[in-house]
């Protein structure tokens, strides 16, 4: 079994999600979904678009929300002439994959409650903790945000 998989009844499975998801799960569990089915899409993230990286702070990803910049950074360094198209280009397959990816570490988290804990509710208590948003996320993206845009000017 994969990180990817997931035990149980689809029922059981779709419930620990929506813990982790927390609040307006209904837009993501439509990826969660297609995925449990094999299906592969695309899923365009419009407050990624929108916020860039914050978003990614906001829903507890720091690691992929310090991606979001260095990936630029280092096409502009290695591919300076080319780099235009490619800023045009990033937000929107940043945006196409971001769900997918919140998805995965969803799933990831649920499969590690499973073998953390035999207690159900101190599993559900911590997926719901794992998962969710972080206002501090929120403050954090939106300091790594101005940051970069302070030094971009």
């Amino acid at each position: 079994m994969g990180l990817e998989e997931l035990k149980g009844a689809p029922e059981e499975r779709e419930t620990l999600f929506r813990l982790f998801v927390g609040d307006n799960s209904d837009r993501v569990i439509e990826i969660f979904r297609a995925q449990e089915k094999g299906e592969i899409g695309i899923f365009l993230n419009w407050a990624v678009i929108l916020f860039g990286s914050v978003w990614f702070f906001y829903r507890k990803m720091p690691f992929m929300g310090g991606l979001y910049f260095v990936i630029p950074i280092l096409v502009f360094i290695i591919f300076p002439r080319n780099s235009v198209i490619f800023f045009l280009l990033y937000n929107p397959m940043v945006a196409g994959v971001a769900d997918a990816l919140f998805v995965w570490k969803a799933r990831r988290c649920i499969n590690r409650s499973e073998v953390m804990f035999s207690d159900q509710e101190q599993r559900e208590a911590w997926i719901e903790r794992k998962g969710g948003y972080s206002m501090l996320g929120l403050l954090l993206g939106v300091g790594v945000e101005g940051g970069m845009l302070l030094l971009a000017t």
